[in-house]
């Protein structure tokens, strides 16, 4: 036995043997490491892109809702109204689904809570007013619309700027989160 320890096929064996444990070995911490950032990327996912996701989809259906409430209130055809109408309905649904998905519960701190706070108060507002100026609407008292629409301004200015504030807190917790 100890000729066989000191031939070459054994010292070959050996070192090959070697190189796939070290091979094996690396292959684990690869994995490991892998395992690690895809936990990483999924956190961050949900933690930093989604609420600004979140965010993006109800200020887009704001912009279209002011919009559209604007050309409702310039309208005077049944025709352009009709496909005005449920656009409106449409732009309505995206706020009251998307919103409830991020506040409260994606809220990730103080300062982003009171702005959130902010913003809840002024959807509140800038919904119960866009809900007056379409059943104002509805009801036939198209002279109101106009006035409706221009109240609904300054609530709607509030509300971009809070939705703004909030995205930037969130892409400032995603840049620090990936430092």
């Amino acid at each position: 036995m100890s000729g066989f320890l000191q031939t070459i096929r054994f010292k070959i064996m050996l070192a090959l043997g070697l190189c796939v444990a070290l091979m094996a070995t690396l292959g684990l911490f690869g994995t490991g490491g892998l395992s690690k950032l895809n936990s990483n990327m999924s956190e961050t996912y949900s933690e930093a892109v989604r609420p600004i996701a979140y965010l993006t989809n109800v200020r887009g259906a704001e912009f279209g809702l002011r919009g559209k409430l604007w050309a409702l209130a310039m309208t005077h055809t049944s025709e352009s109204a009709a496909k005005i109408l449920p656009e409106l309905d449409e732009d309505m649904a995206t706020i009251d689904n998307v919103w409830p998905d991020h506040y409260p519960a994606k809220v990730s701190s103080e300062k982003e809570r009171a702005v959130a706070d902010k913003i809840a108060h002024d959807l509140a507002e800038f919904k119960s007013q866009s809900g007056e100026t379409i059943s104002a609407f509805k009801a036939g008292n198209v002279d109101a619309v106009p006035e409706s629409a221009n109240k609904l301004a300054d609530v709607s200015d509030s509300l971009i700027k809070g939705l703004s504030d909030d995205m930037d807190i969130n892409v400032e917790e995603a840049r620090w989160s990936g430092s």
